[in-house]
């Protein structure tokens, strides 16, 4: 399949990256944009089915606040067919709707499995027959910092009912390790509004759970971090592995010194993690791209 048409549905900060990124990519003739904002006129089309229909996008970028995204994909996948569709991440805000008669390939936008550093890690852990004994990851922020010139009480982040909170916002981790060790059984989750930030979603999470009787999965996730981090400390019987995906430093540290890794990424953009994604899937190459499947399964974990 050609991907030559690109319709994006939203056009908050995600959706202007999206549109960034795929205006510069080879064979993309045309981006149209769906969204109320004021924009160039010769971007923006309406959400009507006849004009997405004339349109004829190849594929679409659903960007919209969360508790948007069941009623956009929905839509749009009653009426179009065989067409590629990229999900921002969550899927879904609420698990009890389900899109029925899925007439296209649809995708979620977990862009972090894309991180260079992950994708080393899931190679290396590929190669690996060491015993895993535990998973510790961290991932804080303080979220009036996260959006320059954006009261963060406005962002839908900051609303429970538009889909905010640090279960949904940070789901990445939640992702990624599911990614790369597989299934894990939930043991006890503590999810929760604690800090004196002004919003009504949560702003903690705290999830334990088990790979196996011997091997165990801790994650913490907070909006109220001064210091903002991103860490994975994985421990195996032969050695032990961090991450810091702020620092985008990798670092092994085996009892046998002659193992030892360390990997640091140089001048590293954000923004080429959703180039890596876009690009795999115009190429048709969807083993890294999370699916639907795998997206509403990390939901259904938290119910």
């Amino acid at each position: 399949m050609t991907i030559r048409k690109v319709l994006i549905i939203g056009y908050g900060s995600i959706g202007t990256r999206h549109y960034k990124i795929l205006s510069k990519f080879k064979g993309v003739k045309v981006i149209k944009i769906i969204t109320e904002l004021r924009i160039v006129k010769k971007l923006k089309i309406e959400f009507r089915k006849k004009e997405i229909q004339d349109y004829n996008p190849d594929y679409i970028v659903i960007c919209s606040e969360t508790n948007l995204h069941f009623k956009h994909l929905n839509i749009i996948n009653s009426f179009l067919k065989k067409k590629i569709i990229l999900v921002e991440k969550p899927i879904f805000s609420d698990l009890k709707k389900n899109i029925k008669n899925i007439n296209n390939q649809i995708y979620v936008g977990y862009n972090l499995r894309f991180h260079p550093l992950l994708k080393y890690l899931k190679r290396y852990l590929s190669q690996s027959n060491d015993k895993l004994l535990s998973v510790n990851i961290y991932a804080g922020s303080y979220l009036p910092n996260w959006r320059k010139n954006t009261n963060y009480v406005k962002s839908y982040s900051a609303s429970k009912r538009k889909g905010g909170g640090v279960e949904l916002d940070l789901s990445h981790e939640i992702d990624y390790v599911s990614w790369l060790f597989g299934k894990f059984n939930i043991l006890k989750i503590i999810n929760s509004k604690i800090s004196s930030l002004k919003i009504s979603s949560n702003d903690h999470l705290t999830l334990l759970a088990n790979f196996s009787k011997k091997s165990f999965l801790n994650i913490s996730l907070n909006y109220y971090s001064k210091i903002p981090y991103r860490k994975m400390i994985i421990d195996y019987d032969q050695k032990t592995i961090h991450i810091d995906l702020i620092e985008n430093k990798l670092k092994i540290s085996h009892i046998n010194p002659k193992k030892n890794i360390i990997k640091k990424i140089i001048n590293f953009n954000r923004n080429d993690t959703y180039i890596d994604q876009h690009s795999s899937i115009f190429k048709q190459n969807f083993n890294n791209v999370c699916s639907m499947n795998e997206a509403i399964n990390y939901l259904r974990l938290l119910k």
